[in-house]
């Protein structure tokens, strides 16, 4: 975003409630790849399928990230942070 000429380089964050679990595999921090929705007047985050490193069309069908820390899931219904990407 630099590169581009951006001032703004952080990226847009809502709040959103989780419609699955998300769930982190290892012990660091994840992003993980997820669709962004609006009903009935809040926000509803659902992850994708397929999360790994060389599944591009995760990436390409994600319109937010939610991001997991190192304590582990988040389970469906709880309040997340979600990172705008579009």
């Amino acid at each position: 975003m630099k590169l581009r000429g951006l001032a703004e380089l952080e990226l847009p964050t809502v709040e959103a409630e989780a419609t699955e679990d998300f769930v982190k595999r290892g012990d660091r921090p994840h992003f993980i790849r997820a669709t962004l929705e609006k009903r009935d007047g809040k926000w509803l985050a659902r992850p994708l399928p397929n999360q790994g490193s060389q599944v591009i069309s995760s990436i390409a069908n994600a319109d937010c990230l939610v991001e997991v820390a190192e304590t582990g899931t988040l389970p469906r219904g709880m309040a997340v942070k979600v990172l705008l990407i579009r």
